[in-house]
């Protein structure tokens, strides 16, 4: 039995094109708690058309389509998203609207505040810090 937290999520750090994570290296995953799959998709696009179900080979092929015709400038085009409890997950490959926010990197220490309970603030910057190098290869 391992005892590493980060065992279930390793297959996310596999190199660029490996079968072993579908999600590649450019892709968005938001989480929203209380908020159904259609709000969601309402919220990435109000005026566009509601969404249908697909596989995600289906939504894969979509997005590789629509990256292929923009020559990817304007992000994956599509968003999936499929409910998980009381969550639905987002996924955009490609994407990355779920990060517009005026809010996202508030929220993002936040959670990591929440989560450590160390607040990221003014004062932890006013140090001192202990400063070393880091060794080439390994930014």
């Amino acid at each position: 039995m391992t005892t590493d937290p980060l065992a279930p999520y390793r297959w996310l750090e596999t190199p660029e094109g490996s079968p072993a994570n579908p999600l590649d290296v450019i892709y968005c995953v938001s989480f929203l708690r209380g908020v159904d799959p259609a709000e969601v998709l309402r919220r990435f696009d109000p005026e566009g058309p509601p969404g249908r179900e697909m596989g995600f080979d289906e939504l894969e092929e979509a997005v590789h389509e629509f990256v292929e015709e923009t020559d990817g400038g304007a992000g994956g085009g599509y968003a999936g998203v499929v409910a998980a409890g009381e969550w639905s997950v987002a996924v955009e490959l490609w994407g990355w609207f779920g990060t517009i926010d005026d809010h996202g990197i508030a929220r993002t220490f936040a959670l990591a505040a929440l989560i450590t309970g160390v607040p990221m603030s003014r004062d932890l910057l006013a140090g001192p810090f202990l400063v070393g190098a880091v060794a080439e290869g390994r930014g």
